[in-house]
């Protein structure tokens, strides 16, 4: 799971020269067509996720248990990446942590990022869903509970 550039920099800012970066108040997952790059801006990852105008848009995941995180359990002496798995199924809907149901399009979404705006705004983070979602007018978009994996590096 890569930061973005602009996580980076602003992580070594606070760090080494002491300046508090701006805050960020929420984070919002999206789905991208394709990988993400360290230097994009959110405005470029937006460019690859559906758009809005066929009703999607980005869910707000900070602060609320749906969808949740859980760390996947390690064997005892176990190295590597701590693993992070949604505790709840992430689905088409109506409520708040559920991505809106598609008007028009099909998009083949392989890639996902942590932003701090609904629109546009700063990629966080970013990486490759374990199974990509094939979604489209017909179909509703599903992740089963601990199907979306997130590895720190």
């Amino acid at each position: 799971m890569p930061a973005s550039l602009f996580l980076e920099e602003a992580f070594l800012e606070y760090a080494l020269k002491k300046v508090t970066p701006g805050a960020i108040t929420k984070c919002y997952l999206g789905l991208s067509t394709a990988a993400p790059e360290k230097k994009w801006t959110g405005t470029e990852f937006e460019a690859k996720e559906p758009t809005t105008g066929n009703g999607w848009a980005r869910i707000e995941i900070s602060g609320t248990e749906k969808p949740g995180w859980e760390i996947a359990t390690k064997a005892e002496g176990a190295t590597g990446f701590t693993i992070f798995k949604n505790k709840n199924e992430m689905k088409t809907g109506a409520e708040a942590f559920e991505f809106k149901k598609l008007t028009a399009g099909e998009y083949k979404l392989e890639y996902w990022g942590f932003l701090d705006a609904v629109t546009a705004g700063h990629v966080l983070l970013f990486g490759k869903l374990g199974t990509a979602l094939t979604i489209n007018s017909a179909s509703e978009l599903k992740a089963a509970a601990k199907e979306l994996i997130l590895e720190c590096e």
